[in-house]
């Protein structure tokens, strides 16, 4: 992302649009050759903005993106132990499912429905109206709510 906010402020990049647009503006349209050379300079100058308008594009995409993923991250820090336990040892530290079940201590029916109602809670907090600051902060209070 660094890299194309580089690239979109990037001096040569302004230079060039500024060049292009001045050269345009003093170019009389009065010989075959200045159009030539103006229609070149507009087409320069198209391509130079759709690489813009595109590296924005990218940027926006790569933003939400990241807030995504940190959402992700609010909602899985929001569960309960043991589920989120499992979850964190199949899908972060990538243990195979059979390995964390097995080194659970709880019969496979219970692991299961435990590690199912973590990830429908989490599918349930990422979906749900509740910003991130809520969800952090609300923590301790949903985890009651479920209770009652």
């Amino acid at each position: 992302m660094k890299e194309l906010y580089e690239e979109i402020n990037s001096t040569d990049f302004s230079i060039r649009e500024a060049a292009y647009t001045k050269v345009l503006n003093d170019i009389p349209q009065t010989s075959s050759h200045s159009k030539d050379l103006s229609d070149i300079l507009l087409k320069q100058k198209k391509i130079y903005q759709e690489q813009a308008q595109d590296l924005q594009s990218e940027i926006i995409s790569i933003l939400e993106e990241e807030e995504s993923i940190h959402r992700i991250w609010v909602c899985f820090r929001a569960l309960e132990d043991p589920g989120r336990k499992y979850l964190e040892e199949i899908y972060v530290f990538n243990n195979l499912y059979r390995y964390v079940e097995q080194t659970s201590g709880v019969s496979h029916r219970k692991f299961e429905e435990t590690r199912s109602q973590a990830m429908k809670e989490l599918i349930r907090l990422y979906q749900s109206d509740l910003s991130n600051k809520e969800i952090i902060l609300g923590a301790g209070w949903l985890k009651k709510g479920k209770e009652d």
